[in-house]
């Protein structure tokens, strides 16, 4: 955050994805930061559960209508993710710490069928 900014709240959540689980696309908004603390003992980069962060154009999504959009609503989302088209992703290897700036549209691709009993496992901290 700026200097002299003080965080009101951190929360702390842990997300567990078994295989054939993933994460819509969504933007933390309410939020200042977020860090994903990676938990699981192994990972493959092949079993998927990656973070995927869009590279979004401002200017475009304030110019899309009614940012209020359900979590049903697909329309928005698909405009301004594929408007560019393009972005970064995060490998999810064990005892990595990732920090985001929110609003910052970010997604977690499904977890393969090939990583078997083995979860996606992460501790989320909230800014606020």
């Amino acid at each position: 955050g700026k200097r002299g900014e003080n965080w009101k709240e951190i929360t702390m959540r842990s997300y567990i994805y078994p295989r054939g689980t993933k994460l819509s696309w969504h933007n933390d908004q309410g939020y200042k930061a977020a860090c994903v603390f990676y938990t699981h003992p192994r990972w493959s980069v092949s079993w998927g559960g990656e973070l995927f962060i869009a590279d979004v154009d401002e200017e475009f999504e304030n110019a899309l209508p009614s940012k209020l959009c359900g979590p049903l609503d697909h329309d928005y989302r698909d405009r301004l993710i594929g408007e560019r088209g393009i972005g970064r992703y995060v490998y999810c290897k064990p005892n990595r710490a990732v920090l985001t700036p929110a609003p910052i549209w970010h997604t977690v691709s499904r977890v393969d069928q090939d990583a078997g009993d083995y979860c996606r496992c992460s501790i989320v901290c909230f800014f606020r």
